[in-house]
């Protein structure tokens, strides 16, 4: 709670204020990228706990300071970053100012734009079921109008923070699982499981194998037995423990897998179909692979409950 408010929402704050029209340093490509990241930031907050301070909050330094902030309900919060993220999308010029030290996009703001849309999806998707009318609104409106609204179409616009073997800026699993010589997390069997039935190569980017087998460890167990499987579990892929390894904040697989939903909910048109295999192949591409020949197949038709076991 308070990395996020101190740390995150509180100098995304800064540089909105900073670069607005009537701050110290006017740039409204500052101003657009800091409304995507406090709006996102904002969104994980809230997924977290529910009722946050929102609208009131980030205030402890403003002219006319408030110590405090009222909590807001989550569906205000989410009213509140879907229009922040359109600004976003309206504050964001290319061609426009330049921004430095962007260790996300390096300064390109198109990317940013396509990262503020995408993340748009998400939110709208995520509201859907109670909010269909609205959802349905924003998602028609975005893939509507592709130059307006430009959105992921490579896993080059993944929203990814690029992290580095230079410390403090390694990746959290280096900094946990290497440097903090932690040896009690090990991989899910029910990921292990699944993905050995489907004959799923992506097991060789999330586990390192025991005897030449990708072994998972059973969940909810007391600790007095969890620790016996241990030494016969996989840990998690090396990929993931090293220290340059970027950490993903949204990709172009979950944003085809939000579509695919969306599609089989009625909330917008196209086909799930499409929108499901290409979040599956997009996924693998992440990683440098390609999707095994018989493996769409072993998949089977698209579901609601295969789109949301893939996100």
């Amino acid at each position: 709670w308070a990395s996020f408010f101190n740390d995150g929402l509180l100098n995304f704050q800064r540089i909105i204020v900073d670069s607005s029209p009537t701050g110290k340093a006017p740039n409204t490509n500052y101003e657009g990228v800091a409304l995507v990241m406090r709006s996102w930031l904002f969104s994980v907050t809230t997924d977290l706990w529910g009722a946050i301070p929102y609208s009131e909050a980030l205030k402890g330094t403003a002219e006319s300071p408030s110590y405090t902030p009222a909590y807001d309900s989550q569906d205000k919060i989410y009213e509140g970053l879907l229009n922040d993220l359109k600004l976003a999308n309206e504050k964001l010029v290319v061609g426009g100012p330049g921004v430095q030290g962007d260790i996300i996009y390096g300064g390109n703001i198109l990317k940013w734009k396509k990262f503020a849309n995408s993340l748009r999806l998400r939110l709208a998707n995520r509201q859907a079921a109670k909010k269909s009318t609205e959802s349905r609104a924003i998602m028609k409106e975005i893939l509507g109008d592709a130059t307006k609204y430009p959105i992921f179409t490579s896993n080059d616009d993944n929203a990814l923070i690029k992290n580095t073997a230079t410390l403090p800026s390694n990746n959290e699993w280096h900094e946990v699982m290497v440097r903090g010589s932690r040896t009690d997390w090990n991989i899910s069997s029910t990921l292990a499981d699944k993905l050995n039935a489907l004959g799923d190569t992506r097991i060789t980017i999330y586990a390192n194998p025991v005897a030449g087998k990708y072994v998972g460890h059973p969940n909810g167990l007391p600790d007095a037995i969890a620790t016996t499987y241990l030494s016969s579990s996989s840990t998690i892929g090396s990929y993931f423990t090293r220290p340059e390894t970027p950490s993903v904040i949204m990709t172009l697989s979950e944003l085809n897998l939000i579509l695919a939903e969306a599609a089989i909910d009625g909330d917008i048109t196209g086909d799930a179909k499409t929108y499901f295999e290409n979040g599956i192949t997009d996924s693998f591409d992440q990683y440098g692979l390609k999707v095994p020949a018989d493996y769409l197949t072993k998949v089977g038709a698209v579901t609601r409950e295969k789109v949301k076991k893939k996100k």
